[in-house]
């Protein structure tokens, strides 16, 4: 029987054990968090979403045993990341990482982890999602790798956590992982989480890939519109309203016709099971590579530290990257 792990039993949690349910294959699936409330909750949100459990579940503080974990995925927050990284590899032998973003918040733990994966021999993944779901991966094959433009409109969405994902989608789409990340839209003030000592950002930020691809990602500190993305070249151009479930295209091959096409964006709670059944059946997933990740992550993060220490806006002088 297959081993699962996941590590973090809190919102994001519950819903890769949701979705681990819709796998025919039967597993044996441990659910890991030092606050045993958030274990309980995990188990009541799982156990009221589904009629008929189709695997072997545990909940535990910590790792029961040192047995072989074929995946493991991690759903902590990131200043705890590093850690648990450390203590599941410490104790187990595991054949398939998946970690959530933003991966951590101290800028070394970025190299410290990618040694040690290496040396574990560890395949790991970083779980920006948008390659996982039908219409963004698909768009691939429409730009196949070519210079682009994509852009990013909306309010108080959350600029640096979902900066990551567009970034992301960005290096996906045009086969680059490098870039440069001008700050200088950016609003000169900070937004502080509910989580002490962590911020968010409004304004923009403008990536310059190497191929020549922009990215302008805005996000308005006022308002209620909805996020919606352009990715566009000379040849084709891309609208997509997730809030609408829906998406316009068109190009040069259309006659520059508009052509609107259904765009559904799947939860966590779908997705989970194709990623982890791909692994289990591949050895491999359509997620990012943590080494490709890594790159992404510190070309976003390192540029908008220096924002926040110019600005004076940072007062958490314990973390480099105080975003979640």
């Amino acid at each position: 029987m297959k081993r699962i792990l996941i590590a973090g039993a809190g919102q994001l949690g519950s819903r890769h054990l949701q979705s681990l349910n819709l796998l025919n294959q039967k597993l044996d699936i441990m659910v890991i968090d030092p606050n045993p409330a958030s274990l309980e909750i995990a188990k009541s949100r799982f156990e009221m979403s589904i009629k008929v459990v189709n695997h072997r579940i545990n909940y535990s503080t910590s790792l029961l045993n040192d047995e072989p974990i074929d995946v493991a995925i991690v759903a902590s927050t990131a200043h705890h990341r590093r850690m648990i990284i450390e203590n599941i590899l410490g104790q187990s032998s595991i054949k398939h990482l998946v970690l959530e973003k933003l991966l951590f918040t101290m800028e070394q733990d970025y190299s410290d982890i990618q040694e040690l994966l290496a040396k574990y021999q560890t395949k790991t993944w970083v779980n920006c999602c948008m390659r996982l779901m039908p219409f963004y991966q698909n768009l691939n094959a429409i730009f196949n790798g070519e210079q682009l433009q994509y852009n990013v409109t909306g309010s108080q969405y959350g600029l640096v956590t979902n900066a990551i994902h567009y970034l992301d989608h960005m290096a996906y789409l045009t086969g680059k992982t490098d870039f440069e990340l001008d700050t200088k839209y950016l609003d000169i003030h900070a937004i502080e989480s509910k989580r002490l000592g962590y911020y968010e950002l409004t304004g923009t930020i403008i990536a310059h890939f190497s191929n020549g691809s922009i990215g302008v990602i805005s996000c308005d500190n006022e308002g209620i519109a909805p996020v919606q993305i352009e990715i566009f070249n000379k040849e084709r151009r891309i609208i997509s309203r997730e809030w609408e479930q829906k998406a316009w295209q068109t190009g040069v091959d259309k006659d520059w016709r508009w052509e609107e096409v259904d765009a559904p964006i799947p939860f966590q709670s779908t997705l989970t099971a194709s990623m982890v059944s791909s692994l289990l059946e591949t050895n491999n997933c359509a997620l990012t590579s943590f080494n490709d990740s890594k790159r992404i992550h510190l070309q976003l993060l390192n540029p908008l530290k220096d924002f926040l220490i110019k600005h004076t806006l940072a007062k958490n002088e314990n973390i480099d990257y105080p975003f979640t």
